[in-house]
């Protein structure tokens, strides 16, 4: 089983539209039609439905968000100390992965993370990104030799996750395990875009 948690309750303190005078939740945020997130919530239910053998775990904070998820057939998890970090949504996404699982986690099991920024990744290289994960002890996209999200890691890397604090991300494991990783390459840099600021969106639109 892959569980595959959707990091979505980050608090956008960069993201501050010309018209606004405080930051706005970017992943509400409309872009291509719909609001951020889903694309990428969207994208994932396609992909797990592909592979097979996922559940998809979304750890959020808006209700909106929330009840997408459910909605889309995810497990959803409400984490208000995500505000601190994106250490604290992943421990939450263990946590909701742990709480699933009748049992210990098998050895093929794997914990992938995603961001919930990135509108531009396709569908085949969360496919991709999957597949390798079944078959590699430690996964992530990359472009160009670079890591980027999402990433995936077997149940041993689940204490190191555990130690994450503030805004350390599960990259910072994966560089003590650079022999096991498995990387999915994208095929144009544009997938691997993100949004931390306003003008990123704009970006994303000139593609």
């Amino acid at each position: 089983m892959i569980y595959v948690i959707l990091l979505a309750a980050g608090n956008s303190r960069r993201f501050q539209k010309e018209d606004s005078h405080s930051p706005v939740n970017k992943l509400l945020y409309p872009f291509s039609g719909k609001p951020l997130f889903l694309h990428s919530f969207e994208k994932w239910r396609q992909a797990a439905d592909t592979v097979g053998d996922c559940q998809v775990i979304a750890v959020a904070r808006e209700p909106k968000i929330l009840k997408t998820a459910q909605s889309l057939g995810f497990f959803p998890v409400e984490s208000r100390d995500s505000e601190k970090g994106i250490s604290y949504s992943i421990r939450a996404g263990i946590d909701a992965a742990v709480s699933a699982k009748a049992d210990a986690f098998n050895p093929s099991d794997r914990l992938a993370f995603s961001v919930s920024d990135q509108p531009l990744l396709k569908v085949h290289t969360l496919t991709a990104f999957l597949k390798a994960s079944k078959e590699s002890r430690y996964a992530c996209v990359s472009w160009k030799g670079e890591w980027y999200n999402p990433v995936s890691f077997p149940p041993e890397a689940v204490p190191e996750l555990w130690e994450l604090r503030g805004d350390q991300g599960g990259k910072r494991v994966l560089r003590n395990h650079q022999g096991e990783l498995r990387q999915v390459e994208v095929r144009g840099e544009e997938e691997i875009k993100d949004v931390d600021f306003s003008k990123d969106m704009d970006d994303l639109w000139g593609k």
